[in-house]
């Protein structure tokens, strides 16, 4: 059972965003989709009033072990006043005669600053109705302070640092340091590729991911993506592919 306490600081905290978040100016949809996909790190923004967004796709991971297939990697997000709303269903994921679900997901992410630095937070709740075999075992709270600045050109960079723990033991986090700087490819209206650093910190346990790609819009409402990567700790390579809608 989740610690009761734990769960009320966690629900206190959410309702408290939103009533923050109400008394800043609705956003409204931006003139092109943003998603948060591909890469291993979320953006800063949110999406604007009354959109519904999907985010999907597929990865083909590999190398030392057994070959992973991770199929869905589905994101709802939903834009209300001030904020949005995030769902994620669980990802269906195959491993060798092993098949089973990700524990689903859901959270908020509101806006702290705009202007040329923009600053986002996000907070979520993992629920542990995944299959035994792919499932945490219990409830994870995951808090990000999210940050994107243009640089020179057509240069990007967006930083998350955030920390993730089980509800019942707070104390035990672990972190998250995510740099992705990103480039539009002048000449190709819609392109754009990145390249990033993943960190994770748990427990005493590292994992260093470098990850490169691409993402491709279509028109103003659909993205289609790339992306690629290595585990330096556990020498295993990634390849995803995936795409993303908006209905406002």
């Amino acid at each position: 059972m989740v610690d009761t306490h734990v769960r009320s600081c966690f629900l206190g905290a959410a309702l408290a965003a939103v009533l923050l978040s109400v008394g800043l100016d609705a956003q409204e949809p931006a003139a092109t989709l943003v998603p948060d996909r591909p890469g291993l790190g979320s953006g800063t923004h949110v999406v604007g009033r009354g959109v519904v967004q999907l985010e999907a796709g597929m990865e083909l991971q590999g190398g030392r072990g057994s070959e992973q297939f991770t199929l869905g990697q589905s994101l709802f997000r939903v834009g209300v006043a001030g904020l949005e709303l995030r769902v994620a269903p669980g990802s269906v994921v195959v491993v060798e005669e092993e098949l089973g679900r990700e524990d689903p997901e859901v959270g908020v992410k509101i806006p702290l600053a705009r202007g040329e630095t923009r600053v986002s937070a996000m907070a979520s709740l993992s629920l542990p109705w995944g299959s035994d075999v792919f499932s945490a075992r219990e409830e994870r709270v995951s808090a990000t302070l999210l940050l994107d600045r243009p640089l020179t050109g057509l240069w990007g960079l967006s930083v998350n640092a955030g920390a993730s723990f089980p509800a019942s033991e707070p104390g035990d986090a672990g972190l998250a340091l995510i740099v992705t700087p990103s480039r539009a490819v002048d000449g190709v209206e819609g392109l754009s590729v990145y390249g990033g650093y993943a960190g994770f910190y748990d427990d005493g346990r590292k994992e260093h991911i470098l990850e490169a790609g691409g993402a491709f819009l279509s028109d103003s409402d659909t993205q289609f993506d790339l992306n690629l990567g290595f585990m330096t700790s556990s020498e295993r390579l990634f390849v995803g592919v995936g795409v993303s809608h908006r209905w406002r």
